[in-house]
């Protein structure tokens, strides 16, 4: 009995972390693409981005999700720091859930960012 109570005692922590860090997570406003600086001096307003996407429902928030998706896309459709190529099969996955693109893409970026100066190769894995 003792260990059900730990148990939801450690599920209750878990779900109040999720809910204080929905919270802390604020959408950058007002942001500005124009050189190359203008890029790196988000990237750890990237990886914050890229961290609530990941750990949040779609559901959960969907205005600030919005928000967040576009501030992310917008970054990475410009910055010369990170590139990535977009199979045709991965976009004919990501119909059915639209969600997981950029996860999978932030996901992406989060490796070029844990690991500077390491290309980030990957053989094409997906068939049609």
């Amino acid at each position: 009995m003792q260990h059900f109570i730990k148990l939801g005692l450690l599920f209750s922590l878990i779900a109040c972390f999720s809910v204080v860090q929905a919270q802390t997570y604020t959408v950058p406003e007002n942001y500005s693409f124009e050189t190359k600086e203008d890029y790196a001096k988000y990237n750890e307003d990237i990886a914050k981005t890229i961290e609530w996407l990941s750990n949040n429902s779609p559901t959960q928030s969907p205005v600030k999700r919005k928000k967040a998706n576009a501030f992310f896309l917008k970054w990475l459709t410009g910055t010369p720091d990170v590139s990535a190529t977009l199979y045709p099969e991965l976009l004919e996955l990501s119909k059915v859930n639209p969600e997981l693109l950029t996860i999978f893409l932030g996901q992406w970026t989060k490796f070029v960012f844990d690991n500077p100066g390491k290309e980030a190769g990957t053989k094409r894995i997906f068939r049609a």
